[in-house]
């Protein structure tokens, strides 16, 4: 039990420390959104350039935030459109 709590109390000080609050030195990219057309084909991969910021500042994290998009307007492989052969 003790090393339990002493394992939960040093992820939340991680957690504290490394708070989200403090974003200065973290940038957020969304470079797919809904409105990105989807590739043809099964299993393809978007294909997309990100432009980042023209500053002077230094970031120690970047993240590269993907929603999953799972609409009618997604893009299937022709063999496997089920849709098509109902």
């Amino acid at each position: 039990m003790k090393i339990f709590i002493i394992f939960l109390s040093s992820i939340l000080n991680f957690q504290l420390l490394g708070s989200p609050g403090n974003t200065t030195d973290t940038l957020t990219i969304h470079p797919i959104t809904f409105s990105t057309a989807s590739p043809e084909g099964w299993n393809a991969q978007y294909k997309t350039i990100v432009s980042f910021p023209n500053t002077e500042e230094q970031w120690a994290k970047i993240l590269m935030v993907q929603t999953l998009k799972c609409d009618s307007l997604t893009t299937g492989d022709k063999y496997l459109d089920y849709k098509k052969k109902v």
